[in-house]
């Protein structure tokens, strides 16, 4: 605003002298000024109102030399063969000169006046998102009437760019009893996240991969799509619908069943040291929704100190699944309270 104001009364303030250039803004806006310098892409103007103005190369059209009107000898003194300048000569006071180009350092190769305008520098290369993650581990052990032995090992990663977000969680637990070994479960989870900053939709991508050593399936892949809706979207607290579908194959059993699938999935930070993550779903089949997967996990962290990178964790996991293997139960049911070192 203040540019375009004096761009409005500049060329108004008397005449110019021999030293001031005609400056023309990309706006329209005009101005008499005396160019002074240039640095690291200002061009530095002397105004005979407004005293030393900055202003950018990226907004300057034009810069433009000022040719005074020549004198008209008087008509006692002209000589016969002297013409009288005209008006259009008068009227001819400017005369357009490309806008400078300077170097990285702001200096020009012709003092006072480079000759093209060097074009704004592109702005520097987002950087690609950074990987967070964790790392951690609970163990316990009992020898007393039965020597017991229980050990949890887990891992996550994720990435946050302005229009995705990509996580992946693994666990693993390996129980023994009297040198026999009652677990050995594998669980990993991806998740993939598209979505728009001026919309609380999404469109996802995930899967759930899971080995266990006494279940007659051995292995168990379940891939989803589908869409979300953030319900509640806030820097402390996210509440996330999901509806979709997909599937869930199971390797020995030999089965390949067609599902649906809704979960809810929220993020609270509670304070500067707590914070709490949880998601439920339900994944009944197409074909018989009385056959379905169910799956709830809650994880609690701590921080052991406000800047330390250790966090005391604890959490449950139980999945349902209403068709069980022979022999098996209902219920997959995990607990555990260890330390993660986040990075």
């Amino acid at each position: 605003m203040m540019i375009a104001w004096i761009g409005a009364i500049g060329p108004l303030v008397g005449a110019p002298s021999s030293a001031e250039q005609l400056i023309t803004l990309y706006r329209g806006d005009e101005l008499l000024a005396e160019v002074v310098g240039v640095d690291q892409g200002i061009m530095i103007l002397q105004h005979p109102i407004f005293g030393e103005m900055r202003i950018p190369f990226s907004d300057i059209e034009s810069v433009a030399s000022i040719q005074t009107p020549p004198e008209v000898t008087p008509p006692d003194t002209q000589s016969p063969n002297e013409a009288v300048a005209t008006s259009d000569t008068a009227d001819k006071r400017s005369t357009p000169i490309p806008v400078p180009i300077v170097d990285g350092a702001g200096r020009s190769d012709v003092a006072g006046m480079p000759s093209v305008i060097e074009p704004a520098a592109p702005p520097p290369p987002a950087l690609s998102a950074p990987w967070t993650g964790s790392v951690g581990a609970a163990v316990t052990a009992s020898d007393t009437t039965t020597s017991t032995y229980n050990l949890r090992l887990s891992g996550s990663l994720r990435r946050t760019a302005p229009t995705s977000r990509t996580d992946f969680s693994v666990s693993y637990y390996l129980n023994s009893a009297d040198g026999i070994v009652t677990d050995n479960d594998l669980l990993a989870r991806g998740l993939q996240n598209w979505f728009s900053e001026d919309s609380r939709w999404e469109v996802f991508a995930q899967s759930t991969y899971q080995y266990d050593q006494f279940e007659s399936w051995a292995h168990r892949l379940s891939p989803y799509g589908g869409l979300g809706y953030r319900l509640i979207d806030e820097d402390d607290l996210a509440l996330t619908l999901k509806a979709g579908g997909g599937m869930t194959w199971e390797q020995d059993a030999g089965l390949i069943r067609p599902q649906t699938l809704f979960e809810v999935t929220t993020s609270w930070t509670i304070d500067d040291r707590q914070s709490l993550q949880a998601y439920s779903s339900i994944a009944p089949d197409v074909d018989d929704s009385s056959n379905f997967l169910a799956t709830l996990q809650c994880d609690w962290k701590i921080k052991l100190g406000e800047e330390s990178p250790l966090a005391l964790s604890i959490g449950v996991r139980n999945t349902y699944d209403s068709t069980p293997s022979p022999g098996a139960t209902h219920n997959d049911f995990k607990a555990w309270a260890g330390v993660v070192l986040s990075f």
